[in-house]
This record gives C-alpha cells, structure tokens and sequence, in this order.
C-alpha cells in the first residue's frame, strides 16, 4: 500500500486507509550537525555530536525539551501503552551512519518529551531562532569486520542527524527531518 495514503495507526495486523492521499505534516526545522567529536573512530567508541535545530518558518514552534519520560508517561513509564496526556510533545533525535551501499545503522540518539502547558519541559524557537542539543552514542556497527587475523580496513561512511516528532493533537507523526549537512567517518574494526 502506498505509504502517502496509510493514516492512523498500523498493528495487531491492521492498517487503517483512506482513498485520499495523505501526507504527514512537515515541520518549519533544518538540522544541521554543528559539531562532531572526532572523524575517525574505532568500532565502539564514543560520538558525541552537537545538532543545531533552526527553525526555517514564519512561526515559532515548540519543541519538547526534556529527556526525563515521566514528564508525558509518569513515574516508572506506568502510563505506557495508555493513552498519551492532551498536549503532549514526544521527539527522537538521532544520529545514523550510512554505509557505501546505503545501509543505514542508529548510532545514538534521544527521546525528548514535553506537556504543553509545562514551559520547562519545552523549547520555544521563533522563526530564523536556534538552538544546539548534544547527542552522543557509540560506533557499534556491523559492517566492521572485527574477528579477522588480517588487518581491519577502515570503512567510510556519512553520518546524519534526524529528527522525529509526534504531537498527541494530530493523528499522524510530522515528516522526518534529516539534516542539511553530513560528516564523512571512518570506522575501524577493534
């Protein structure tokens, strides 16, 4: 099925659909990675990057701001699985590698969450505003060979930072924003 015109949501085997296309909401936000610990790395090592979020529109945007769960599922998540709090923010800000056959891996990444009605919980960005959030992880890749006598080659691959919202006022997610730039790694085995 044509994934424009799937809405609401998919699982326990079903996919709910309409005849008209639907496109998810687009955010007015560029990313751009602004700074990256080191370019090469070896399998398993840390990576810290620094990802700048613009916002590109006419309108200021809220974005969630705290990476504490509690704030939208309550203490211990005990409100998982249950319906979301009206007004409620929840972000993913990630950073993947690609390798030269177009593979991509999650090399690390946050959850970002916000109420509403909680300024402290959130980030208000006005149009042509920015604001820089650190997001670190590790170079745990399975295209490195690791259990080889012979020498590891280093592999080349493009690092990207993406951005993922969903506001519990709209039925669908916002599009994926992925940044505007990209950052050439090296990733060699141990």
């Amino acid at each position: 099925m044509d994934r424009a015109k799937t809405v609401g949501c998919g699982g326990f085997g079903a996919t709910f659909s309409t005849a008209v296309p639907y496109h998810p909401p687009q955010l007015t936000l560029a990313l751009e990675i602004a700074r990256l610990n080191q370019d090469n790395f070896r399998l398993g090592e840390d990576v810290v990057c620094d990802v700048r979020m613009i916002n590109t529109g006419d309108k200021s945007i809220l974005l969630p701001w705290n990476p504490d769960s509690d704030t939208v599922y309550g203490k211990d998540c005990r409100g998982l699985g249950m319906s979301t709090p009206a007004l409620s923010l929840e972000g993913s800000l990630g950073l993947k590698v690609i390798d030269p056959a177009g593979r991509t891996k999650f090399v690390g990444g946050h959850r970002l969450f916000a109420l509403s009605g909680d300024t402290a919980t959130l980030r208000a960005l006005a149009p042509g505003q920015s604001a820089c959030i650190r997001v670190s992880g590790s170079m745990d890749v399975p295209q490195v060979p690791t259990n080889s006598s012979l020498p590891k080659p280093a592999i080349h691959f493009k690092l990207i930072a993406v951005f993922d919202l969903r506001d519990s006022s709209l039925p669908n997610a916002y599009q994926t924003v992925v940044s505007t730039n990209d950052r050439r790694v090296t990733i060699a085995g141990r």
